[in-house]
């Protein structure tokens, strides 16, 4: 009776992902977990510019989360942590790379990568090429125990205030930062939370991988690639630019 009624329970959990996260999203993740990242990859992905004003008025569900402290990533210990928490290799990334972190107590709660400048997906062979001023965010991950609880909100809210914008007499005032990042279009639940404190959709891109051939498909005002197919990911990814 007690084996039916956990089965039953992990059955609903199951359900309740799909629900959550779309049908072909999940099913996505199952796939990349079974077929090789040197065999094929596929990701439709929308680019959003964030609204830091929007972040201010946005509370979590949980007051759990107000145990929660939000700070960079200065420590070498840190920043191992959060490298097995959010899969990132920072030897991969580079090396101007700052990171935001939660942690309630001494445990990892989150963490958030951002980079100027340029960004490769190596997975997909295809390479972002940022113009000034233009911040990419990746590789944002809450551990499941301290996910509903506004975490991520808190940690995107201190990434967007990493440049304080000053004022200097008889200068031309610098533009603010664009934080940019991409959410993928088959995942229901990032895609409603990310349209909350989006400023902007700037386009989409569909990319997809096999062996060492992509190809690349992009629309929307603000988002472009400079081809839409390369032989060589390794040695020629497919670039990406984003307008201001």
């Amino acid at each position: 009776m007690m084996s039916t009624c956990n089965t039953a329970g992990r059955l609903m959990i199951m359900i309740n992902k799909f629900r959550q996260a779309g049908f072909f999203y999940t099913l996505g993740g199952i796939f990349n977990r079974v077929v090789p990242v040197a065999w094929f990859r596929f990701r439709w992905f929308v680019t959003f510019q964030v609204d830091p004003d929007a972040l201010v008025h946005l509370t979590g569900n949980n007051s759990e989360g107000s145990l929660t402290q939000v700070s960079w990533c200065e420590t070498p210990e840190d920043l191992k942590a959060i490298e097995a928490l959010t899969y990132t290799d920072s030897q991969h990334v580079d090396s101007d790379f700052k990171i935001v972190q939660a942690k309630c107590g001494d445990r990892l709660a989150g963490a958030l990568w951002s980079v100027e400048h340029a960004f490769a997906e190596r997975e997909l062979g295809i390479e972002y090429r940022l113009g000034a001023g233009q911040i990419w965010l990746f590789a944002a991950l809450v551990a499941t125990p301290f996910r509903r609880q506004g975490i991520y909100v808190k940690v995107l809210r201190l990434m967007c205030r990493r440049r304080q914008v000053v004022s200097v007499p008889d200068t031309v005032p610098t533009a603010p930062d664009q934080f940019l990042l991409c959410v993928n279009h088959f995942n229901k639940a990032s895609m409603a939370a990310h349209q909350k404190f989006a400023k902007r959709k700037l386009g989409q891109a569909c990319v997809v991988k096999i062996l060492n051939i992509a190809v690349c498909c992009c629309w929307g005002d603000s988002v472009d690639a400079d081809s839409m197919v390369t032989f060589n990911c390794t040695r020629r990814p497919i670039t990406i630019t984003f307008q201001g």
